[in-house]
This record gives C-alpha cells, sequence and structure tokens, in this order.
C-alpha cells in the first residue's frame, strides 16, 4: 500500500524521480526540493507501529507514502522529524542489540548509534542548523545532547533524576527543554532555568517542546497530580505560566483537561498542540491552541491525539493518530483542520513528529 521513498539517498533526487514517475496523483506529487527548498509544501511525518505483542518499527511518511527505517527485529521508535536542505533527520530508540534500547538518528535511512556512558537512553529531540546535528534525550536518568554524536551531560543530579525532551537553536543559542526532579526547566547554552518549584513526588511534570522567537523562550508542559484536577496543562513564555486548563465543572461538556505536547511560532502567533478529554465524556479530542484559542480537530474515529504542530505559509498542520474502542490506533495529520489518513488502521500506527518543507 505504501513505498519506500528515499531508500537511504537524499531526498532531492528521489522527489524529483517521484514528480516524474507517479502517475496517479500527477500535479499533486510536484512536491520536490531545489536548491534546499520544494515549490510546494512537502509533509513529513515521524512515527511507528505495532501490532499484538509484535515489536514496534520506527516509520515515517513523505507527503503520504511510508518508509520503514527498522524491519521489526528489535523495538524501535522514531520521536521527531527535521529537514536541512535535502536531508531528512529522525531522531528516536533502537533496542539493538540489547534489550534496553540507546539513542540513535537516521540520516536519509542511514542510522546512527549515538554513544551513552550507560546500558539504556532515547533520543526524544533532532534539531540541525549551520551544518550541526543536535539531539536531545537522556543517559539513562540523566538528561543529556549530543552535538554531532559527542554526548553533553545536562545535569549530574541523582536524586529523582533529568530528562531532555526537546532542543531549538536560535542563532548561536541552545536551548533544551526538559525536567530536574519534580521541576520543569530549559537549559540555554548549558545553564539551568527553573520554570516551576515543585519539590513533592504528588506532582510529576512532563515538558515536551520549546522553541524562541524574537528573544521569547516558550516551553510548554503538563503537570499530573496525585488527586484531582489532573494534569494541569500550561505552556511558560519566558518563565511566566499560561493556563491552558478550562475548568474541572462536571456538568459542563466543554470543561476538560489534558495533555500539550509540542508548540511553535509563526510571526506574533504562538500554537500549542495536544489532547483535552471532556470529564462527563471521557473522550479525547486532538486540539491546538492559537494564542490560547482552542480548536478541536475532527476526524474518523471518537478519540484523537495531537502530539506535533507547524506552520507552513499561514497553514497550520498537525500530526497525531485516532482510534475507536477495540480499534488499533492509526497515524493521522491534520491541515487546517481536514484530516489525511496516513495508515488504515490494520495495525497500530502512531505519529510523533510533523515537518513540512
Amino acid at each position: 500500500m505504501y513505498s519506500n521513498l528515499l531508500d537511504g539517498k537524499p531526498l532531492l533526487g528521489l522527489l524529483i524521480g517521484v514528480a516524474f514517475t507517479t502517475t496517479s496523483c500527477k500535479s499533486d506529487r510536484g512536491s520536490i526540493f531545489k536548491d534546499g527548498h520544494s515549490e510546494k509544501p512537502i509533509v513529513l511525518v515521524a512515527g511507528y507501529s505495532g501490532t499484538n505483542g509484535t515489536n514496534h518499527v520506527a516509520r515515517y511518511w513523505v507527503d503520504g507514502h511510508e518508509t520503514a527505517l527498522t524491519n521489526g527485529t528489535n523495538d524501535a521508535y522514531a520521536n521527531s522529524i527535521f529537514v536541512s536542505g535535502s536531508d531528512v533527520y529522525i531522531a528516536g530508540t533502537d533496542a539493538a542489540p540489547d534489550t534496553y534500547g540507546f539513542p540513535v538518528y537516521w540520516q536519509n535511512n542511514t542510522e546512527v548509534k549515538l554513544p551513552i556512558i550507560s546500558a539504556s537512553g532515547t533520543a526524544n529531540s533532532i534539531y540541525v542548523s549551520g551544518g550541526n546535528i543536535y539531539v536531545a534525550g537522556n543517559d539513562s536518568s540523566k538528561g543529556v545532547y549530543w552535538k554531532n554524536g559527542s554526548e553533553t551531560i545536562l545535569d549530574n543530579v541523582t536524586d529523582s533524576g533529568s530528562s531532555a525532551s526537546a532542543v531549538f537553536v536560535s542563532g548561536n543559542d541552545l536551548y533544551i527543554a526538559g525536567t530536574r526532579g519534580y521541576n520543569a526547566v530549559y537549559w540555554k547554552n548549558g545553564n539551568i532555568v527553573y520554570l516551576t518549584g515543585y519539590s513533592v513526588p504528588t506532582q510529576h511534570v512532563r515538558v515536551n517542546g520549546i522553541t524562541v522567537s524574537n528573544g521569547d523562550v516558550y516551553v510548554v508542559g503538563y503537570v499530573d497530580y496525585a488527586a484531582s484536577p489532573f494534569p494541569y496543562m500550561n505552556y511558560w513564555a519566558n518563565g511566566v505560566a499560561t493556563d491552558l486548563n478550562t475548568g474541572y465543572d462536571l456538568s459542563s461538556p466543554h470543561n476538560n483537561f489534558g495533555q500539550v505536547c509540542a508548540i511553535c511560532t509563526s510571526g506574533n502567533d504562538l500554537y500549542i498542540a495536544g489532547m483535552v478529554e471532556t470529564t462527563n465524556q471521557m473522550i479525547n479530542h486532538a486540539v491546538y491552541w492559537k494564542n490560547s484559542v482552542e480548536t478541536v480537530l475532527t476526524g474518523s474515529a471518537a478519540n484523537s491525539f495531537a502530539s506535533s504542530i507547524c506552520i507552513n505559509e499561514n497553514d497550520v498542520y498537525v500530526a497525531g493518530y485516532e482510534y475507536d474502542a477495540n480499534q488499533p490506533k492509526y497515524a493521522v495529520y491534520w491541515k487546517n483542520g481536514v484530516e489525511v489518513k496516513l495508515t488504515d488502521g490494520t495495525s497500530e500506527t502512531i505519529s510523533t513528529s510533523i515537518f513540512v518543507k
């Protein structure tokens, strides 16, 4: 049903080839790179699949055409995708050759194993700038990043550990978002900035994204509480938190809680993607917020989740997945609220990251 586009080769030549050999879409498939740019937007989505106890397979899609990065021999996940020039970079985790998993990235389908000092690690986010490849992730219980394959430990905390979930480069500055113990933080050029001051284990912070615009630093995350209300969704602008929750009144179908997973900016506008769960319906809805105004993304299934967001030429692209009761999750993305299915639901598949070039 889906074809491999890249096969380990640079995107430029293969997309030119696809533009001339694919007849089913004709002019709609005229999305090709020229000198690192595309005539029409190319939608790239990363994710993974796995069914009935089988190993997960890391995958990605280029304008809906699927490429498997691994063969299923071991568990593998594709967590973040980035395009620089004509090259596609994907950060993730591969369990081979051990049973714990190690951080990797793929450059045009070629896997690069990242060094770690422990027995396991993850690669959560990737960003390419000035010819340098930055990856944020974890080395066991330590938040780390890799620059061109060289590892830097962000925090040697030993109590509750640390994590690095997102990376962003602005000018000469490197920003990494994550957690230290029970606190939401980010590091700017290795210097830690605290966003919360939680110190008790009843509050578990999840930080999922960071972006910088005009010198302003935006971080998105949520807090799991031991008791209701939970989770508590918000973003931080230069350290100041803004609540995205709309309340917990069980009598109202519009009040909800949920998770926030990604953040980006376009001009003066701030976009955030995630999921809200309506408390009196117990249904998950994929949503995004533009300047804190919520938009619910509709689809073909009762439940949906938004994991990543980006803006291209004023169009809003959101990646995620959908599912009904007793049905495998299937990968989708939305363009301006219109659903595009990437898989047919035969096997459970989740999309984690979107990039539009």
